[in-house]
């Protein structure tokens, strides 16, 4: 019983180990993989997501300048509205964007936009009012000077700051490469070490069971060539002497053993050739 709860306290111990070792590899798989889905979910939800306000940016200013162009041309109150919508969706994008930015330079490229934005937004009304005034020289002068050099400065700035977040989405794209790659090299490296313990560990359960098996077969083919030592040191002359002398004296004792006794009579009862051989004393 003892050398079956030996046995079963080592498979336990063993196997315990193995599975310890491999909740940590899938523990620690699960905490580098979750890390690098958030640095993906920033690169995707925050980099992507600048980069698209500041060209949203840029589409709604040239939206402004259209919608202008076409009030001026036609009169029609629709381009006028889409104007006034297109600077206030300027504003709230502008906004916006202006909580996630984190560099000061994309700060202030933002900050000079939105100064050129408004004085584009100030020359609208100005060329409006002319318009209303029916003064086409004055707001078509104002268009082709003040509100061409706006509109250029403004898709400069706006081409830095797209620029700028295209370079940001791109280190933090070289980031998150770099992150898997060494996630991948840590996960090999554990695998291969709880690999290499489970192997350990496997060996050396073996090794404790098969030990006691291997001496026990040993010591059963040293009985079947006839040696009865215990297989670490052979028996001496002097041990077979005192070997001899203990037989001698207990055949001695048993010969001296009265018949009347349950040993003998047992002993007696076993040979029964013997008892048949003794001459029947006369009555």
């Amino acid at each position: 019983m003892n050398m079956k709860m030996t046995v079963r306290k080592k498979l336990l111990a063993g196997f315990g180990l193995v599975y310890v070792l491999i909740a940590l590899l899938v523990g620690f798989s699960y905490y580098e993989i979750s890390t690098l889905d958030r640095t993906y979910t920033d690169v995707i939800d925050k980099r992507v997501t600048k980069l698209v306000n500041a060209k949203e940016l840029e589409v709604l200013i040239r939206r402004e300048v259209g919608s202008m162009r076409g009030y001026l041309l036609t009169g029609d109150e629709t381009s006028r509205k889409n104007f006034e919508k297109a600077h206030g969706e300027y504003k709230k994008i502008s906004e916006k964007l202006a909580a996630e930015l984190t560099r000061e330079e994309t700060k202030q490229l933002l900050a000079e936009l939105d100064l050129l934005e408004q004085q584009f937004y100030e020359l609208g009304q100005k060329t409006f009012d002319l318009k209303a005034q029916n003064k086409p020289e004055q707001y078509i002068a104002l268009v082709t000077t003040t509100g061409r050099d706006l509109t250029t400065q403004f898709d400069e700035k706006v081409n830095q700051l797209v620029a700028l977040q295209q370079r940001e989405m791109k280190e933090a794209n070289d980031d998150a490469s770099a992150s898997a790659a060494a996630v991948q090299r840590l996960i090999i490296i554990v695998g291969l070490l709880t690999a290499a313990a489970g192997a350990t560990v496997s060996y050396y359960i073996s090794r404790s069971l098969s030990r006691p098996l291997l001496a026990l077969s040993e010591a059963a083919k040293r009985i079947a060539a006839g040696d009865l030592t215990d297989g670490r040191r052979s028996a001496s002359p002097l041990r077979l002497s005192k070997w001899r002398k203990t037989c001698a004296k207990c055949s001695k004792k048993w010969r001296k053993t009265p018949s009347k006794s349950p040993l003998r009579r047992r002993s007696w009862q076993r040979a029964p050739n013997r008892r048949a051989r003794r001459p029947s004393k006369s009555p």
